[in-house]
């Protein structure tokens, strides 16, 4: 038996002493695989963003010690200059792994984090400035609501009160987002007119609700009524949500809408990137980035155009195997055939049950 656990012991130290020299190849400046560093790099980005670990929900249980379900990224230049540092240095190793060495898979991958670093590099020595943060589709304002309503988790007294927690730093991501801006000013870039139009509608909607109408606090009311706290306990939480929308997200929402308010003369008459410092070059980094190919602007617009082209001819042919006449652009013909009382359904009570 003295010798089963002697031999135990061994067989404990051993594993221990091969997972800690795995760890160090792992996080060493350059670990002996490919496919290790760029699984170490996504991990550490990971756990960089708090957004990102409650999104996977994999550290959810382990949230008394990480604490990310509490947290939002707070956005800075530092931080940004950082990351760019870090994508020098991961360049540099990515380009180190002989690629003679490597299978054909890692050949390919390595391939394609080279493709994403460069532009990440390019972006932000050329173009740090170039994005709207604000805008009326994805812009900081909605994300951030979004998120919570969405993302956050709900699923106990302790989830309530970091989603209360996470509300109360909405103005704290606000202010930073607010200094971003301020430097893109001094830079002379500005979004689009219509983006300003959109964006204020949009923050004077999130300013002006009451409680009974404001996303934030309609889905966490009827998330936290499904808990089973008691009647105290529910409204203690509602209680402190209202007061933190009050003082920490107004405000908050207030300080970007007066930017956009008293810069709105100033906003791009033009919609297009090409109108901003070295527009061309940033809206072909874009193509590049989104086609991960090395298309001009035009070639892009010729190869959209002929697949256009080629998709209406296909489906005229498909109108015409169904008896219909072909008389009319493909779009009225779409919008002919979506009112065809053929294919409605009667707006009915029933109507979902007819559909099955």
């Amino acid at each position: 038996m003295k010798k089963l656990m002697k031999y135990c012991g061994y067989l404990s130290v051993s594993l221990l002493v091969v997972g800690c020299l795995y760890l160090m190849n792992l996080f060493s400046t350059k670990p002996y695989s490919l496919d290790h560093f760029l699984a170490k790099e996504l991990i550490v980005s990971m756990t960089e963003s708090p957004e990102y670990m409650t999104y996977l929900g994999l550290f959810d249980n382990f949230d008394f010690v990480t604490k990310h379900n509490q947290k939002l990224s707070i956005p800075s230049a530092e931080q940004s200059k950082e990351n760019y540092e870090n994508n020098v240095k991961k360049l540099k190793i990515i380009k180190g792994f002989d690629i003679n060495t490597l299978e054909q898979d890692q050949r390919i991958t390595q391939k394609i984090a080279l493709f994403d670093t460069q532009n990440d590099i390019e972006r932000y020595e050329r173009f740090k400035y170039h994005s709207y943060p604000f805008n009326q589709i994805s812009g900081n304002h909605l994300n951030l609501v979004e998120f919570m309503t969405d993302t956050h988790p709900l699923k106990s007294r302790t989830d309530a009160e970091n989603y209360i927690e996470r509300v109360q730093m909405f103005d704290e991501v606000l202010e930073a987002n607010l200094l971003w801006l301020e430097e893109q000013k001094r830079q002379n870039i500005y979004a689009p007119k219509f983006v300003f139009d959109h964006v204020i509608k949009q923050l004077n909607e999130l300013i002006n609700y009451d409680d009974s109408e404001n996303p934030l606090m309609v889905i966490f009311k009827d998330k936290v009524n499904k808990l089973n706290l008691k009647t105290e306990e529910t409204d203690r939480l509602t209680k402190e949500l209202s007061k933190v929308i009050s003082e920490d997200v107004k405000p908050g929402f207030q300080l970007i809408l007066s930017f956009m308010e008293s810069n709105y003369e100033m906003a791009n008459k033009y919609h297009g990137v090409w109108s901003l410092p070295d527009g061309d070059d940033y809206y072909a980094l874009r193509l590049r980035s989104y086609t991960t190919t090395d298309y001009s602007a035009e070639e892009i617009h010729q190869l959209g155009l002929q697949e256009v082209d080629r998709i209406g001819k296909r489906m005229k042919e498909i109108f015409l195997e169904l008896g219909y006449k072909v008389d009319k652009p493909v779009g009225e013909m779409m919008n002919d055939l979506n009112e065809d009382p053929n294919f409605l359904y009667e707006d009915t009570e029933d109507r979902k049950k007819n559909c099955h």
